[in-house]
């Protein structure tokens, strides 16, 4: 509820409210960064959006809560998020911004080709290996190692030795070890299900 109310006060603080503006930057929650022609901020049946076109020229609307901030043509940066929880962490406003920067490091420069690579094996394993050898089973593997591989992040360490000015911003890291998490949990699924089509595909052929 407090969350919800700052939100409306910081838009009608924006004061912007059925005004269009041109290349501004929208910062979500997920530490992804839109930038995009114009958009509006509206109420609409009691949710806040921000309605916008995209670099394509696409019309596309995102509820404020998803929303960090927006950063207009010159530069002005309107946070729409004083605190919020994360992972059972409350964060306030620096930290948050710390969090969705660690977050967006991680969603432009963490390369994450292992997770993909060695899924794929697990998927395609899968189609034969007794006793999961039937369809409605074929998943088994793959879930499991999915979720082996979802539990697993780079160490402080490592993060700190790649960006030494945030050695004593944990909140940072947090972020870029929970963007790594997504990444790897996103890249095993599409190599285990591209095993699992192989998979099914040589068994169809060889008449398993």
């Amino acid at each position: 509820m407090k969350r919800t109310f700052f939100i409306l006060i910081n838009v009608i603080l924006f004061g912007f409210i059925n005004n269009f503006y041109a290349q501004s930057t929208l910062w979500l929650m997920n530490g992804k960064k839109l930038t995009i022609d114009n958009f509006e901020i509206v109420e609409n049946e009691g949710e806040t959006l921000i309605k916008y076109y995209n670099t394509h020229g696409k019309y596309k609307k995102i509820e404020m809560i998803d929303v960090f901030s927006v950063t207009d043509t010159i530069g002005d940066e309107t946070v729409f998020h004083s605190n919020d929880t994360i992972n059972g962490i409350a964060m306030n406003k620096i930290q948050l911004r710390s969090f969705l920067q660690g977050e967006q490091e991680a969603i432009l420069n963490y390369s994450d080709y292992f997770s993909f690579i060695s899924s794929y094996p697990i998927g395609f394993v899968s189609v034969f290996y007794p006793p999961f050898s039937k369809i409605f089973l074929f998943p088994v593997y793959p879930s499991a190692y999915v979720s082996v591989i979802g539990l697993s992040s780079p160490e402080y360490e490592q993060i700190v030795n790649e960006y030494p000015k945030q050695i004593d911003n944990p909140y940072f890291v947090m972020g870029y070890k929970e963007a790594v998490r997504k990444k790897r949990i996103k890249n095993s699924l599409l190599g285990a299900g591209a095993g699992l089509l192989s998979g099914i595909v040589v068994a169809i052929l060889i008449g398993y």
